[in-house]
């Protein structure tokens, strides 16, 4: 009777750890984004796992998204998207921008990362405006799925009118405190990240660089509180394998100078981002 009782234990035990087990393998495996923004695997109505921004919106609580980039198949070029949206990928992990028009602030953004049978959602609703390390669904070998296609679903708003009393700064952008007496900042490539953009030692309210490292791709986002100056080549970035012991010469960047927002590196170990703007005080 003990020996019957002991095997009936040892039974369940088993049972209990196959089903403890299947559960864990069929829970989804979900990649956050660079700025921590966990997505959602939508399942849509098309069989082959494609999501619309109408079924996107479903159970958000919005109506639905007035602005689509419709849906690109990977590869795509940089002029896939539209005016204003701004995407960079190596296959895998994603990066995304959006310029609104003036006067326009971004609201709702829904991005749809589609790889395999199922497509990932990200979901910013705070006003961001931009975004890197999105993936599609987590596949059966613990490896995002290849990208399929992206579809960018976002919402635009009037601006708040503010009254600003425009003060010209320099500026610099990223999460390195550089050395020397002039204060500055840099940017370690080694990883992603999102940083503040500081404008006269302070950080700037909705302002801010994004360093996608797999694509070595920055982007410059300014927000409503800041705008470049009205100068020749207001963006300077300048790439280093060891960072200078004081702050370097903006005058001397050689990587990049212009008035784009969005740069490409050039495989430095970091990036110093120099901005001439002005700030809404």
């Amino acid at each position: 009777m003990k020996k019957n009782l002991l095997i009936l234990i040892g039974a369940v035990l088993v049972l209990s750890s196959i089903i403890s087990c299947s559960k864990n393998e069929s829970t989804p495996q979900l990649k956050s984004s660079t700025s921590g923004v966990t997505p959602e695997v939508v399942v849509g109505s098309n069989q082959g796992g494609n999501v619309t921004c109408e079924e996107a919106a479903d159970g958000t609580g919005l109506e639905g998204y007035a602005y689509s980039t419709g849906k690109q198949d990977y590869p795509f070029n940089s002029n896939s998207f539209g005016n204003g949206v701004s995407v960079t990928t190596d296959g895998t992990n994603v990066s995304w921008s959006i310029t609104p028009p003036s006067g326009y602030c971004v609201a709702n953004v829904a991005v749809i990362v589609k790889g395999g049978p199922s497509a990932n959602v990200y979901y910013y609703n705070d006003g961001q405006s931009s975004d890197s390390g999105l993936t599609s669904p987590i596949n059966a070998s613990g490896s995002a799925a290849g990208l399929s296609n992206l579809t960018i679903c976002y919402n635009l708003v009037e601006c708040e009118v503010q009254e600003c009393d425009w003060q010209e700064e320099t500026a610099f952008g990223g999460g390195v405190e550089g050395g020397g007496n002039a204060w500055w900042f840099a940017i370690d490539a080694g990883t992603s990240g999102t940083y503040p953009i500081y404008a006269g030692q302070q950080a700037v309210p909705g302002a801010s660089v994004n360093y996608d490292a797999t694509t070595d791709q920055i982007t410059i986002v300014l927000g409503s509180s800041m705008q470049l100056q009205d100068v020749n080549e207001p963006v300077k970035v300048e790439g280093y394998n060891v960072l200078p012991s004081e702050r370097p010469a903006a005058g001397l960047f050689e990587l990049y100078k212009g008035t784009s927002l969005s740069v490409q590196g050039n495989g430095s170990a970091y990036y110093v981002v120099h901005l001439d703007v002005e700030v809404c005080n």
